[in-house]
């Protein structure tokens, strides 16, 4: 046989499968050229165990498209930590409802290792059932007074269960500081929810002081950097925001060292 009779062979049954599924056929175009790798996987050891695996929790075909396109990932399998971790969920006793949101949200979560999964949003899950309903409604109160929608407030929790731990009060005081002090958009915060789980005076302020800081030295462009500013890594944003200025600012040390006392 050719090469492009084994080609053949390979690729028509797995485009025969997506298309005999509920999808449309220029769906399962934009689908294959986004995740190529899928292609190159085995259809009866890989593909359709885990298209079925998922469509038993979300139940329609084009959930599973939407499911498979936000994993953000070209690996080829990522099977090794994918239905563990959903494994994982279901195992914390996660409501069907709420296990079907995060898969279609927060898909690519499912693709970090078990070992990080289970620190991060384990912990979270672990967390909040300990919680009473009335500290839960608390804190989803302080959320609301800042704009979030019911939605929001469950899909923040969701991309980021850990960002729920705080008090309420902490809450407010980030949002305060990062909405009316940084000009931060309130449903920005929603998307990326981590910055409420970083520590106001040791991380939020000193690399917000920093980033107005060489806005009024001209140094960066307002705005250019803020979304990433607090997820970076503490060596990635001294390289970026503090080492790399340090020539035309040379107080930016002191600002970013003494940032969090002036606010004590």
């Amino acid at each position: 046989m050719t090469l492009v009779g084994k080609t053949k062979t390979k690729l028509i049954p797995k485009l025969d499968y997506f298309i005999s599924k509920d999808i449309s056929k220029l769906e399962v175009a934009k689908f294959i050229s986004s995740n190529p790798f899928i292609l190159s996987r085995s259809l009866e050891k890989y593909v359709i165990p885990i298209f079925d695996s998922i469509k038993n929790i979300l139940g329609t075909d084009r959930d599973v498209l939407k499911f498979f396109q936000r994993l953000r990932t070209r690996r080829a399998d990522m099977s090794g930590e994918l239905m563990p971790n959903i494994q994982l969920l279901k195992d914390e006793n996660v409501p069907p409802s709420e296990l079907s949101k995060f898969l279609i949200n927060s898909a690519s979560c499912l693709t970090t290792s078990t070992d990080r999964f289970k620190a991060s949003f384990l912990t979270g899950i672990r967390a909040l059932t300990l919680m009473s309903k009335s500290t839960w409604e608390t804190k989803v109160n302080a959320s609301r007074k800042w704009g979030w929608s019911d939605d929001q407030i469950q899909d923040a929790f969701l991309k980021h269960p850990m960002c729920m731990l705080h008090s309420a009060e902490t809450i407010t005081r980030k949002m305060d500081y990062l909405v009316n002090k940084m000009g931060y958009s309130s449903s920005d915060i929603a998307k990326s929810p981590s910055s409420l789980y970083s520590s106001l005076k040791n991380r939020i302020i000193p690399r917000c002081s920093v980033y107005q800081f060489l806005v009024s030295k001209g140094l960066i462009i307002k705005n250019e950097i803020s979304s990433t500013l607090l997820i970076w890594s503490e060596e990635c944003f001294l390289k970026k925001l503090v080492f790399k200025y340090e020539v035309e600012a040379p107080e930016i040390l002191n600002v970013y060292h003494n940032s969090s006392d002036s606010t004590t």
